[in-house]
């Protein structure tokens, strides 16, 4: 690139001997299409609608100033802000910067799944630059905040890229939608959750009269340990249920959750549960006290052989 700018620089300077439409100035500056001397000292002052370096069918960058349609564009796909003399890259500042987004640039479209899961497991970090790639500014005081292009990469491939040195890059624009959609997934498990929240505000409406009268009977309600722990014949699961409570279960869990005993209790205030080793095989198990459809607390037992 930089020797294609120096070949423009002598262009311009020999073609002024053929061209009045090319001039170099005294003052150092340069004008094309036009006499006028730039007011601005070492600037090059061009009067015309595009700029183009290479050649026509192989040119690698442009800039087209047209009233109609300005823009920049090159053949690689890419414009690059980058200081070789520092090793590099440039910060832009801009009052906006617009993305193509037009539905008609755009084919195959679907959703995006499982928003939520990725966002989830993607790393906000904060960190310094460092000074071995020329990235850290001499007054940078404070850390800079963002994401990890490799961990980016092992969650959404498609925003990485890897330049020809190996070096990654991030397309931080494109985690845009992820987020849209994580938060729509959240929303929609919040709406979930306030339904089930009025159902269950329902039933205890119809079953205690009160959310209070719950809360006090949930407090009020204990499990305690069984006894002997562990044991290999037989066992004592003592409890006590708040007398205001309609339905109350102590039930017995595998480790993987799933149910293997439910019993129901039918007298209410202190009472206890004899669990036969039997009727369970030795290893580790859960059991749980539920009253009125609360889990009161969960405990661990074991059985021996």
């Amino acid at each position: 690139m930089i020797k294609s700018g120096i070949f423009f620089i002598i262009f311009l300077i020999t073609s002024q001997l053929m061209y009045s439409q090319i001039k170099l100035h005294s003052n150092g500056n340069i004008s094309i299409a036009t006499t006028v001397s730039p007011s601005t000292h070492n600037t090059i002052y061009i009067y015309g609608p595009r700029l183009t370096f290479g050649g026509y069918g192989n040119r690698f960058f442009k800039f087209d100033c047209s009233p109609s349609d300005p823009r920049w564009w090159s053949s690689t796909g890419d414009v690059v802000f980058y200081d070789t003399e520092k090793g590099r890259f440039c910060d832009i500042q801009a009052k906006s910067f617009r993305v193509a987004s037009d539905i008609r640039y755009k084919t195959e479209i679907s959703e995006l799944e499982n928003s939520l899961d990725k966002i989830l497991s993607i790393d906000g970090v904060s960190f310094f630059w460092q000074d071995a790639n020329g990235l850290k500014s001499t007054t940078e005081t404070t850390p800079t905040s963002g994401f990890i292009a490799q961990d980016i990469e092992k969650v959404i491939p498609n925003l990485v890229y890897s330049d020809s040195t190996g070096y990654k890059t991030m397309d931080y624009i494109g985690l845009l939608p992820y987020v849209v959609e994580s938060i729509k997934e959240l929303n929609q498990k919040v709406e979930t959750q306030e339904e089930y929240i009025q159902e269950l505000e329902a039933q205890v409406g119809t079953s205690t009269g009160s959310l209070k009268d719950v809360i006090a009977q949930r407090n009020e309600s204990k499990l305690y340990s069984n006894n002997p722990n562990p044991f290999n014949t037989e066992t004592t699961i003592k409890y006590f249920v708040s007398t205001n409570a309609s339905k109350a279960y102590v039930t017995i869990y595998d480790l993987n959750g799933k149910q293997l005993m439910s019993n129901a209790i039918s007298n209410f205030g202190e009472g206890e549960i004899l669990i036969l080793a039997g009727d369970l095989s030795a290893g580790m198990f859960l059991y749980s006290l539920i009253v009125d459809g609360i889990l009161i607390d969960t405990k661990k037992m074991i059985i021996t052989d």
